[in-house]
């Protein structure tokens, strides 16, 4: 078998076999921005969010391209309603980062107490307090080597927070601020 194998590799050539097995990489990573694409606009319909074509498939397109990037990143996720974010979660979940769920900043602060994280999303209202999130941004900014910090809001305020690396309220925008977050910090 090994002489056939052989033969069949000479006979087709190297470059073919190379450029079979590249065909099959952009095959994967076209199959890979459809699945993003349409997990995306799930995520942006949970939220009452139009998101257009163009952008749907920038992001997914950049999210495929990044799995690299991605694959093993541990991001803390702090909300206190994460049945709004599961969509969210699970998009960057399945490029590769590893998320973990936390509903308050105390929780989160033992989180990062115990564990090392290359990334940290954030509410900034939970429940009664509107400025929950912004504290936290203080509280976690005042540590030693803190992980940067980006928001995810319900509508979006502006101008971002100074103890933040971005703020959005766009399913889209987040994976473009996960992305550029974790290429300053993991590069």
């Amino acid at each position: 078998w090994a002489a056939v194998v052989i033969f069949v590799l000479l006979w087709i050539g190297r470059a073919n076999v190379l450029a079979s097995f590249q065909r099959m990489t952009k095959v994967s990573i076209a199959g890979l921005e459809l699945q993003f694409r349409e997990e995306l606009k799930e995520a942006a319909n949970v939220r009452g969010l139009s998101i257009p074509t163009d952008e749907l498939e920038r992001a997914a397109h950049r999210l495929a391209f990044a799995r690299e990037l991605l694959r093993g990143a541990r991001i803390l996720w702090v909300d206190d309603r994460p049945e709004g974010i599961q969509g969210e979660c699970r998009l960057i979940e399945n490029a590769g980062a590893r998320v973990r769920r936390v509903t308050s900043s105390d929780a989160a602060l033992e989180e990062l107490d115990k564990h090392r994280y290359d990334l940290v999303i954030s509410d900034i209202q939970r429940g009664d307090q509107a400025d929950a999130g912004i504290k936290f941004g203080e509280t976690l900014a005042k540590r030693t080597c803190p992980p940067p910090l980006i928001f995810y809001v319900g509508s979006l305020q502006k101008p971002v927070p100074v103890t933040a690396f971005g703020i959005t309220n766009l399913p889209s925008e987040l994976l473009h601020l996960v992305v550029d977050s974790l290429s300053r910090t993991r590069s």
